[in-house]
């Protein structure tokens, strides 16, 4: 738990309609001498010192932990949740808890800001701050504070806490239609089959000797009564679906998308880029939920290859490498380190190169982004968002 670095006393947010009101009524008390305006003169006064005391006596004994969740996702809320312990004897109103800035590459909608209306003596809450990262990287926090303006908002109690965290925005995922992946099985009939080959437990493949350790359910009792000897059922090995997704960021790419559009701007290229790593994020999701085996390649642009696998782990290693890749660091166009034999293919522009006419591959266009994706939400069982863990580590 984090102690407070410093604490501030700075004017509430009706401290100024505040001072105008004392300052007139003085005036007018002044100008009349009416004593009902003395009487008022003296409880706003009363009410400055009962403020200054509750803003001198709160917060002292204040922690705050920020708990983040293990990753999150551009364009879909984020919620940051903050554990705040009160450890004095005396209650607190109105608390609310914000980060002071976000120093990062990815930019936030608006800060993250939560609000609990009482703490109790001994008591720890949580609170949630909902806030909505608009691009994918790497996302820092800071410093967060925490503040309270009771009971009268003339004073307000402000207590800094200094916490380093950081957490990974994966690219925007969109709701991919069905014929895409069917589209997929198509593309690549692989996994439709069982492997002609023991050792799994599908169909029946064969008959063999017993060996130490194999299932008493696989003996075949009819064939080991016949001949005296233990003989057990072979089974086959099961093939899952697999693709191989390839982005395509090359200058070979840039350069038709260049041609197609003579005026487009770095700005609007760098935006398809964008929706092209989205696309790629988005089809390594669906694949997986679907049982794919999944792998992922990017030319033009450094960044590690991942083979055929499947496994949350692995699509989670995709999904932060997609998360991570630099626009900027560029391959050289003879670096072959990134070809592979890719089912499908994520391009800039509908004119493809040959290569991507092949009967064996999907080529997928962001120029027509629309028609691969619907206007359905994204649900939360397509990436685990339920996860919390203290600063973002996992």
């Amino acid at each position: 738990m984090n102690k407070p670095i410093r604490t501030r006393i700075y004017p509430g947010p009706s401290g100024l309609v505040f001072l105008i009101t004392c300052l007139l009524t003085l005036a007018a008390a002044l100008y009349t001498q009416a004593n009902l305006l003395f009487w008022g003169i003296g409880l706003m006064f009363g009410a400055f010192v009962v403020s200054l005391i509750t803003a001198m006596l709160s917060l002292r004994n204040v922690t705050v932990t920020r708990l983040l969740p293990m990753h999150g996702i551009a364009g879909e809320q984020l919620v940051p949740r903050y554990r705040i312990h009160n450890r004095s004897k005396l209650g607190i109103f109105n608390l609310v808890v914000s980060e002071e800035s976000t120093e990062s590459e990815v930019k936030l909608n608006m800060l993250p800001t939560g609000w609990i209306l009482f703490l109790g003596p001994n008591q720890a809450l949580m609170a949630e701050a909902p806030c909505w990262p608009s691009e994918r990287g790497k996302l820092s926090f800071n410093s967060l504070i925490i503040s309270c303006s009771f009971p009268f908002g003339i004073l307000k109690k402000v207590a800094f806490f200094e916490q380093e965290d950081e957490i990974i925005v994966y690219p925007h995922i969109y709701r991919l239609n069905r014929r895409v992946v069917g589209t997929l099985s198509r593309v690549n009939p692989e996994g439709s089959n069982n492997i002609e080959r023991s050792g799994g437990t599908e169909e029946f493949f064969g008959l063999r000797e017993y060996h130490t350790g194999d299932s008493i359910r696989l003996i075949n009792w009819k064939q080991t009564a016949r001949t005296g000897d233990m003989v057990v059922k072979e089974m086959t090995q099961p093939s899952p679906p697999q693709t191989m997704v390839q982005l395509d960021l090359s200058d070979l790419q840039i350069n038709a998308c260049k041609s197609e559009n003579p005026d487009i701007s770095e700005e609007q290229l760098t935006k398809l880029k964008e929706e092209a790593i989205s696309l790629a994020a988005s089809i390594i999701c669906d694949a997986y939920m679907h049982g794919y085996k999944i792998g992922f390649a990017c030319s033009g642009i450094n960044a590690p290859t991942y083979q055929l696998h499947h496994s949350r782990p692995h699509r989670t290693n995709i999904l932060e490498a997609l998360a991570s890749l630099d626009l900027h660091d560029t391959t050289s166009p003879d670096d072959t380190s990134s070809q592979t034999e890719a089912t499908v293919l994520v391009t800039l522009t509908n004119t493809s190169p040959k290569l991507y006419q092949a009967s064996n591959k999907l080529a997928l266009s962001v120029q027509t982004l629309s028609q691969y994706i619907t206007d359905a939400p994204v649900e939360d069982v397509l990436l685990d968002t339920t996860e919390e863990v203290i600063g973002g580590v996992a």
